[in-house]
């Protein structure tokens, strides 16, 4: 039933990605109610630029919190798509558990320990983004490198 349902989401609230990348997401262990409320759209350029004035950051996806709009560039690995679906799931679903990840996230970042890519250094939005996405893909890999976050998740999910 949830598959069902996440291919009818993705279906009605998703355009131009491929059906590799859209099957993927059906089978993924992302809960559907982790997608409600955001449009995922691919647009046919391998990288683009997310804010019209800043040239020098190019970006192959965005989470866009005001509009809960996600953005994919062509040809992106199915990464992407479920790092910015762990954008919109901070944002709605974990909202409400902030402190918890603060504390988390504030014991990687003092001791240097505990993120699942280099990527997830650059601030605890990207902490959160990357610790979801290992979440969902290896989850295993979540649980050597940051215990707490993924118990976290687990509670939480």
């Amino acid at each position: 039933q949830e598959q069902k349902e996440k291919a009818e989401f993705i279906q009605r609230f998703s355009s131009g990605m491929t059906p590799f990348i859209q099957q993927k997401l059906i089978q993924s262990r992302i809960p559907v109610s982790h997608m409600k409320g955001v449009f995922i759209k691919a647009i046919p350029l391998k990288v683009f630029f997310p804010s019209p004035g800043d040239r020098h950051r190019q970006a192959v996806g965005t989470y866009s919190v005001e509009s809960s709009r996600i953005t994919l560039a062509a040809g992106v690995k199915v990464h992407t798509p479920i790092h910015e679906i762990g954008h919109h799931a901070f944002h709605t679903i974990f909202k409400d558990h902030y402190s918890d990840f603060w504390h988390v996230y504030e014991a990687a970042r003092k001791t240097g320990k505990g993120f699942p890519s280099e990527y997830s250094k650059k601030n605890e939005y990207e902490f959160f983004a990357e610790c979801y996405l290992a979440f969902v893909t290896n989850p295993e890999i979540l649980q050597k490198k940051n215990k707490p976050m993924a118990e976290l998740l687990e509670k939480i999910w």
